[in-house]
């Protein structure tokens, strides 16, 4: 795993804790999904900056079909996101919703954009075949 993926000291607590959470979930081969929920949160924002509106984010529909075990690490991400006060979960189902999709963005925007500047598609890609055929990282 790149050194440079975790930032230890860089940044407050609630962000070294999501950080490490992440690199989690990019070792076991979330990735791709955590980086599209991001993107999905960032088009919400950008939308609801463009309509001056409060613009609430639902869970994405792909979120909930891919993963439906609520404790699967995806469903996990999105709670933990919900729980950093952008959101409520009301008399929802274990899913929830984000209020505020401007400071959500904020929030996993520094993420996205580190985890986007070290890891290319073609360089997780070669990541993800050593790793089918057994490499570890140490």
């Amino acid at each position: 795993m790149s050194k440079h993926i975790y930032r230890s000291g860089k940044q407050d607590g609630e962000h070294d804790e999501f950080q490490r959470l992440l690199v989690v979930l990019w070792y076991n081969g979330y990735y791709n999904d955590f980086m599209r929920l991001f993107d999905y949160i960032k088009n919400v924002s950008e939308q609801s900056s463009q309509n001056e509106r409060f613009h609430t984010v639902f869970m994405p529909e792909w979120l909930q079909l891919k993963f439906e075990d609520p404790d699967s690490p995806m469903r996990i991400l999105w709670s933990v996101i919900i729980m950093h006060d952008f959101g409520d979960y009301g008399t929802s189902p274990r899913s929830g919703w984000i209020e505020d999709a401007k400071k959500a963005w904020d929030f996993v925007r520094p993420h996205y954009e580190e985890f986007a500047y070290h890891f290319d598609e073609e360089e997780f890609e070669a990541y993800e075949e050593l790793k089918s055929k057994g490499f570890k990282e140490r």
